[in-house]
């Protein structure tokens, strides 16, 4: 299954509301500074994972 962040193989990674994100997201996202510009992309491409995941009406 691909990554939802970045497509890459999401094979060893962690799953958060259905779709799975692979390791080295995982590790760039707990490990970005918020003063980054990565940062802002890392919150937008959650909010629009969040935002299926309220679509799907599996809440």
């Amino acid at each position: 299954m691909p990554c939802f962040m970045c497509n890459g193989n999401a094979d060893n990674g962690i799953i958060l509301m259905g779709k799975q994100i692979c390791c080295l997201c995982e590790e760039e996202i707990v490990s970005t500074s918020i003063y980054s510009y990565r940062y802002f992309y890392h919150l937008e491409r959650i909010k629009d994972l969040w935002m299926e995941y309220l679509e799907s009406g599996k809440n």
